[in-house]
């Protein structure tokens, strides 16, 4: 399998043990960096038609199996998950002994490895899950890797970045939208929506909206993702909210494929 985005800012040197490697792993696609001092070395971005999880398995097996890079030592392996299998617990409630009665009570799902991370800006948990047979598989090939996930990370900057204003922040991959909702500096909400249609997105929005006592004429809509204001469901934001904000689209620089990982792998080591 060839990446669709391959980099190599300069030349890889395999016996720098500062090296780092980040890993991002989504249903549908699988990308990595190798990071020192805060600059990309080398990165590859792979990407498949999402069906499910041992779909991805697969994919990410062959990858790991052929990617020659993988065998070397590294100062830190990171990997930063997107999944919506997950959910928050505040501190008071949280017990490292009930994170998978927790999250499998919330999800109704069993058959996930359980992991969490401790949020930074908030007194809480977040508590995800990943396909047991991809954990297993990072795991024999890197016995030290620290798993993420990156909603937790979302959370924190969204909190980090949140003034007086009633904030959602909206991430939309293929046909499923992610919701970070911030009033007074705190967080409300945090949720996955799958849709097929614009008319289906925009009535579980406004449904949000709604539930959680927003006003559309106050609240500041920031959409991350690949949106355009002339699509469907741009025009349909458009006639509802008045403050709509677009994260700037991608350049065509290739190295900006890999700068978010960059970010998270900065935070992760902060």
């Amino acid at each position: 399998m060839k990446p669709i985005q391959k980099i190599e800012k300069s030349q890889f040197n395999a016996a720098n043990r500062e090296n780092i490697l980040s890993i991002n792993v989504r249903i549908d696609g699988f990308s990595f960096i190798i990071s020192n001092k805060e600059s990309i070395i080398v990165g590859e971005k792979y990407e498949w038609q999402a069906k499910d999880w041992l779909f991805a398995y697969n994919k990410i097996k062959d990858i790991l199996n052929l990617q020659k890079k993988f065998d070397n030592s590294f100062l830190k392996v990171i990997c930063i998950i997107h999944s919506c299998d997950s959910c928050l617990i505040p501190d008071e409630f949280y017990s490292k002994d009930q994170e998978k009665f927790a999250l499998e009570t919330y999800l109704g799902k069993s058959d996930l490895k359980v992991l969490s991370t401790k949020l930074r800006l908030l007194s809480a948990h977040f508590i995800f899950g990943i396909y047991p047979a991809i954990y297993s598989l990072f795991i024999n090939k890197f016995p030290n890797i620290i798993t993420y996930n990156k909603s937790a990370f979302d959370i924190d900057m969204a909190l980090k970045e949140a003034d007086e204003k009633s904030t959602l922040i909206i991430e939309i991959v293929k046909q499923e939208f992610e919701i970070i909702a911030i009033k007074s500096k705190e967080l409300i909400a945090h949720n996955f929506f799958q849709f097929q249609t614009a008319d289906e997105f925009m009535f579980l929005l406004l449904s949000f909206v709604k539930q959680n006592d927003f006003d559309t004429e106050k609240l500041e809509l920031k959409i991350k993702g690949n949106l355009l204001m002339d699509s469907k469901i741009g025009v349909k934001l458009d006639k509802y909210f008045r403050n709509i904000h677009f994260k700037k689209p991608t350049s065509d620089k290739k190295e900006d494929a890999f700068n978010s990982l960059l970010n998270y792998t900065q935070i992760a080591n902060n």
